[in-house]
């Protein structure tokens, strides 16, 4: 990345010796996790496509801490720039993902990589910090990016938990919300850069604002579920 930071990638090539346009995901959840096993990046190999996984700054084998968000705005634009230049490369990428690995495609298009030419997002959250799931519904902060928080924080995956061996009620009423992370033992707090800024400030805009729209030109495929925004 600009800065240095080094992301961890799989690279997988349907053939050698020839330059392929390139799809590229980014995760959270571990790149190792979502290897191309499935018939869709079987798919994708066989229809003549370089697949690139990629673990998100401070998780999985990515140097860098984990700042949920706001790093993907410059890492994903880095990430495509990386893809789009490599001597593979036939200088064309595509991005694919759901939920994190969907709105991850969307942050970096205001910058306008001359190599983003398509973007297929599956089920992801809003962009705008007080509209659902980044972090604030209409003003309050919410318990479910506590659950969340608990499975992304730290380097790697982990165990599912099980509802009947976790006292969920006691672990959501802790109160106040920012204390919640120590409470819970959690070496981190991922989400401690957004108590400070309650409000739709500078900070919140960096995020997004409306006006990124008038960036964002790439041509994308949006898929969404019963309850996705």
């Amino acid at each position: 990345m600009r800065d240095g930071v080094k992301l961890a990638a799989n690279v997988y090539f349907p053939r050698d010796g020839e330059k392929l346009p390139v799809l590229l995901t980014v995760t959270p959840y571990g790149k190792d996790v979502i290897s191309p096993r499935s018939v869709f990046d079987k798919w994708l190999l066989n229809s003549g496509y370089i697949v690139v996984k990629v673990d998100v700054r401070g998780r999985g084998n990515s140097e860098g801490t984990f700042t949920p968000f706001f790093q993907e705005i410059e890492d994903g634009y880095d990430a495509i720039e990386w893809c789009g230049s490599q001597p593979w490369s036939n200088g064309r990428v595509g991005t694919f993902g759901a939920s994190y690995g969907g709105i991850a495609q969307l942050y970096p298009m205001r910058l306008g990589s001359k190599y983003h030419k398509a973007a297929f997002v599956m089920v992801a959250p809003s962009m705008h910090p007080f509209h659902d799931c980044t972090a604030y519904v209409s003003g309050v902060f919410q318990p479910f990016s506590r659950i969340w928080q608990l499975f992304v924080t730290g380097k790697t995956d982990k165990e599912v938990v099980e509802e009947a061996d976790f006292d969920w009620e006691s672990c959501l009423s802790v109160r106040p919300m920012k204390d919640w992370a120590s409470r819970v033992g959690l070496s981190e707090d991922i989400y401690s850069l957004l108590y400070e800024h309650e409000t739709y400030d500078a900070f919140m805009k960096r995020i997004w604002h409306k006006d990124m729209a008038e960036k964002m030109s790439v041509p994308t495929y949006f898929v969404s579920g019963w309850y996705d925004d």
